[in-house]
């Protein structure tokens, strides 16, 4: 809290921790910590709540991901007869006779 008391724009350097303790402390006590109304640093806690909400929710959607990436490698690696072609009738014009391969 002394950091931000001397310069507000300090926060965007904070580690994910040290936004988590902003947002711990009383409402109360931090706004008398900073000198500023109740009112801005209840706004304050709740854009520091959203950055984190939404960091972890990037965070779940990565790891999401990797995992679905890693199902497709795990499928495409079990199933590599399954990904051959199906075998196609090609029918010759000229002598009308059928070859199947």
């Amino acid at each position: 809290t002394r950091q931000l008391r001397q310069d507000l724009s300090s926060i965007i350097l904070m580690s994910e921790e040290d936004l988590q303790n902003l947002v711990d402390i009383p409402c109360q006590e931090l706004a008398q910590e900073l000198v500023e109304s109740h009112r801005k640093v209840q706004a304050l806690q709740g854009g520091i709540q959203q950055v984190l909400d939404r960091r972890e929710e990037e965070r779940q959607a990565k790891q999401l991901l990797q995992l679905y990436l890693e199902a497709l490698k795990a499928e495409n690696t079990k199933l590599p007869e399954a990904a051959e072609p199906a075998s196609v009738c090609v029918t010759d014009e000229v002598d009308m006779s059928a070859s199947c391969t």
